[in-house]
């Protein structure tokens, strides 16, 4: 409800008068719904990963379905689950979003699927599958999707693990960080092997000399460097383009955010609970760009 009060005042014998109180308001749907068309970029060898971008508020929910008989049937569907097991032909998808307060709504921002070609579309630049799948989508909601259709030519992306290392090789904090046994000494080893890369690779005047990423067996390791913090970022599968620009953008507000607490660390995780947070936050969505003029979200 809205409650409301009129002050009336005066200076002389003449009345204010108040002739009418008028107030608007909207609502939002209690359900949405949005379909795709039937997604064909050709000669499909397997379909991989499927990832959204959604905001849920309290009260609100979003599910996605898949169906590869024109929408005679829906299959159920995760985000981030592998659709490896799906058929290697057309498919199309349908976003059900709800609500128990009208007054508020879920927002759906981007829809991905990963797919790899077969040999026949292998020959072509792979880039070309990209932007002609583009296709912005109103909901019943009033929601915009974006849904973008990726083509790979590896293993689809997954990050497992993400390590924030302090300049001088102390683990500041890790998330996921999946099959790796001791983090401690992983952190220690970077910051070895950074600084050996930089002694004897910079150019005149100590210029260049950052290494980015290396590999080991199937994982790789990103890293990105700030002024006194590492970012280190385990993956499988074939790195987005985006990824390494992601990264510095992410380490530059955590920089900024945590600055009085992490550039001279004595070495006590007390009030990082916030940090643990965003690491969080960044290996399970921050590293898609999703928006790339959108600013980083993280715990000030």
């Amino acid at each position: 409800y809205l409650e409301y009060s009129l002050d009336l005042t005066t200076t002389s014998t003449v009345s204010p008068s108040v002739q009418d109180v008028s107030s608007s308001f909207g609502l939002y749907a209690a359900r949405g719904r949005i379909d795709t068309r039937d997604l064909d970029p050709g000669p499909v060898a397997a379909w991989g990963n499927l990832t959204w971008n959604d905001t849920l508020l309290a009260g609100t929910g979003v599910s996605v379905e898949y169906s590869q008989d024109g929408g005679g049937s829906w299959l159920p569907v995760q985000e981030g689950a592998n659709l490896s097991s799906a058929l290697p032909k057309p498919i199309r998808f349908r976003v059900l979003l709800a609500t128990n307060d009208t007054t508020l709504a879920p927002t759906m921002r981007e829809l991905s699927v990963d797919y790899r070609v077969g040999a026949s579309g292998a020959a072509g630049p792979l880039g070309e599958a990209f932007y002609p799948w583009l296709a912005a989508l109103a909901a019943v909601a009033a929601v915009g999707v974006l849904l973008v259709l990726r083509s790979r030519r590896g293993a689809p992306f997954r990050p497992s693990g993400l390590l924030l290392i302090h300049s001088d090789g102390r683990l500041v904090d890790s998330v996921g960080a999946e099959g790796m046994r001791d983090e401690l000494a992983a952190s220690a080893m970077l910051t070895v092997v950074l600084a050996f890369v930089r002694d004897s690779f910079a150019g005149p005047g100590g210029v260049g000399g950052d290494l980015k990423s290396l590999e080991l067996d199937e994982r790789e390791v990103s890293i990105a460097k700030g002024s006194f913090l590492y970012l280190a970022l385990v993956s499988e599968g074939t790195r987005p383009p985006h990824l390494s620009s992601r990264m510095y953008e992410f380490l530059a507000a955590l920089e900024a955010g945590y600055a009085n607490r992490l550039e001279k660390w004595d070495g006590l995780r007390d009030g990082l609970l916030d940090l643990e947070a965003d690491l969080v936050w960044f290996l399970q969505k921050g590293y898609r760009a999703a928006h790339p003029g959108e600013r980083v979200h993280y715990h000030p």
